[in-house]
């Protein structure tokens, strides 16, 4: 399956929507930042970033880190940043 390209924002926004809506006691933590690699540099999957930086309210809890988890898996394995 071919990776779709996506502009950092738009796949941040993306991944903030998938996780509140299947986490709405997670509200108010979101991903923040993508961390893009080197030009033309993939990672042993194929994706062209490493991680997203994903920060927590006070009330997040465990349950909030498996689903953000979750969630930065399934984008890292399903979309490339454009350039």
């Amino acid at each position: 399956m071919a990776r779709e390209l996506v502009p950092e924002a738009a796949l941040l926004e993306d991944m903030n929507q998938t996780f509140v809506v299947d986490s709405p006691q997670c509200l108010g933590c979101q991903f923040t930042h993508i961390q893009r690699l080197p030009s033309g540099v993939l990672d042993k999957i194929g994706c062209n970033w490493s991680y997203a930086n994903f920060r927590c309210t006070e009330n997040g809890n465990a349950s909030c880190d498996e689903r953000a988890r979750m969630v930065h898996e399934f984008f890292k394995e399903n979309y490339n940043l454009a350039d």
